[in-house]
């Protein structure tokens, strides 16, 4: 592989990296607000996006930028 295809794939990675890093703390910030009662000091990340969690959709929304790299990656 020559340097302006490893410059190419590094700066796509680098991308990649940066919109699921956004994409999933927007997710971990947001959606507590769509969830009553929900104390992150005794509750998991994951109640957040459970099946019968009140903040499943607005999770889903934020985090699809996070799941999209994740598949291009």
């Amino acid at each position: 592989m020559n340097s302006e295809k490893k410059r190419g794939l590094s700066r796509w990675l680098c991308l990649l990296g940066t919109v699921s890093l956004i994409s999933y703390t927007a997710a971990v910030v947001f959606s507590p607000l769509a969830y009553p009662d929900y104390d992150w000091l005794s509750q998991a990340v994951s109640d957040l996006s459970a099946m019968s969690a009140p903040s499943l959709s607005l999770w889903n929304r934020l985090s699809a930028l996070y799941t999209a790299a994740e598949y291009a990656l």
